[in-house]
């Protein structure tokens, strides 16, 4: 299964440099980060010891890049026919999900290692907390993981590329957007049980809380668990099409 996995990994993350879209991707991914981290985040008007004017809208970034290559790996293999040849392969459905979720993931760890440079520079002219930024950085992966896991789930249904990119920003934004916290107190509804829920599936608590240096195992089994139940999804799908 191992082999597998690192097959479809190492054939969909080449197959994504085959054409424009990766490239354009990148371009897209520095420039938006850059004026995001400058502008929005304003980088010379804040305590930058933990690059948080970078950090802070990285979320946002990733619900627009995640569904991007996602519809590249899953939308257009079902667009050309070849999914169904993939599948009729001695090949387990759940090979082919981690395979393809692992390319797109590792492209997105790509995205983040492009921007070291913006931490180096930094820590020329200030003393940086290296150790806080590389902790927000594993943040950004999981985050990454967790936009990729919700797009690749979307794309797999989707047969048409604008639909499964469209389909796909929608869900990761209501998903990230998602507040039952609030949602509860405006009806009138309340509950110990409720209230610990809905913080435990709030994403900006989960992903403010790391960034503020508060790393907790809540904190990342809120992602890895999203992860592996957007794969789980993804998984029948697939399954359910081969069959």
């Amino acid at each position: 299964m191992g082999a597998e996995i690192i097959t479809i990994l190492k054939k969909d993350f080449i197959s994504l440099f085959y054409s424009r879209q990766a490239y354009f991707l990148i371009v897209i991914y520095l420039v938006l980060s850059m004026v995001a981290t400058f502008f929005g985040g304003g980088y010379f008007q804040i305590d930058n010891t933990s690059l948080s004017s970078f950090f802070i809208y990285q979320p946002e970034l990733f619900m627009i890049i995640s569904p991007a290559l996602a519809m590249r790996l899953w939308a257009d293999e079902r667009r050309y026919g070849t999914l169904e040849l993939l599948l009729t392969q001695p090949v387990r459905p759940l090979s082919v999900v981690l395979g393809k979720f692992f390319a797109a993931w590792s492209f997105c760890l790509l995205l983040l290692a492009l921007t070291f440079p913006l931490w180096k520079t930094t820590s020329f002219y200030i003393k940086t907390d290296d150790f806080h930024i590389t902790i927000n950085y594993v943040c950004c992966l999981l985050v990454a993981g967790f936009f990729c896991g919700i797009s690749c789930c979307i794309s797999s249904f989707c047969s048409g590329l604008i639909s499964a990119y469209i389909l796909s920003v929608f869900f990761c934004v209501v998903i990230k957007q998602m507040n039952l916290d609030y949602l509860f107190k405006q009806f009138g509804i309340s509950g110990d049980i409720l209230q610990k829920i809905a913080q435990s599936i709030n994403f900006d608590a989960h992903y403010y809380h790391i960034l503020q240096g508060q790393l907790g195992i809540n904190n990342i089994m809120f992602f890895g668990v999203s992860i592996i139940v957007f794969l789980w999804f993804n998984t029948i799908a697939v399954d359910y099409k081969r069959g």
